[in-house]
């Protein structure tokens, strides 16, 4: 992962040098709408005849022809930091892999009689399994039958690749 003060052009060509003959497997960018807007002006600020026309006409930044999700949700940033840290993934395709379980989910449907109104009860319940490409869920962390903020904590993942190229994206973090 890399740092910087904000995203720019070739930190996102820099992201995508780790994977060499491979960068055809980054098929996502993902980023905070701050960053995003931040690369916008940055690539108008560079002035490039075309480049720079195309981004103001369109607000939409040059991403190396990988299609970007512009998110505001928590997850890709740090509000614990001050500045506040955001976190931008180029992610591979099979990256993240969700896998149900089962066939479907197990449903049950209650009518209770005998109440002023009528009352339902509804339950359900599903299983999927959670695939990190490089990263091994650590049971030992996070336990068993995790919910899903157990699984956004990285501490309960162990990296087992040895090469950048196998896991399931491309980071860079700015300010």
């Amino acid at each position: 992962m890399t740092a910087s003060s904000s995203v720019t052009t070739n930190e996102l060509v820099n992201a995508l040098k780790v994977y060499g003959d491979q960068l055809d497997t980054i098929k996502l960018w993902i980023m905070h709408s701050n960053v995003y807007f931040d690369l916008v002006k940055e690539q108008i600020a560079s002035n490039i005849t075309n480049d720079s026309d195309f981004n103001i006409r369109n607000a939409s930044p040059i991403t190396l022809g990988i299609p970007v999700l512009v998110s505001d949700s928590p997850a890709p940033r740090n509000t614990s930091t001050s500045p506040i840290t955001y976190y931008t993934l180029g992610v591979r395709e099979g990256g993240l892999t969700l896998m149900q379980n089962q066939p479907e989910p197990i449903i049950d449907l209650d009518v209770i009689h005998g109440k002023e109104n009528r009352v339902v009860d509804l339950q359900g319940e599903h299983e999927y399994a959670v695939r990190l490409q490089g990263y091994r869920y650590d049971v030992a962390n996070g336990g068993v039958n995790p919910d899903d903020s157990t699984l956004a904590t990285g501490t309960n993942w162990d990296k087992v690749a040895t090469d950048a190229k196998s896991l399931a994206a491309a980071a860079l973090s700015s300010v």
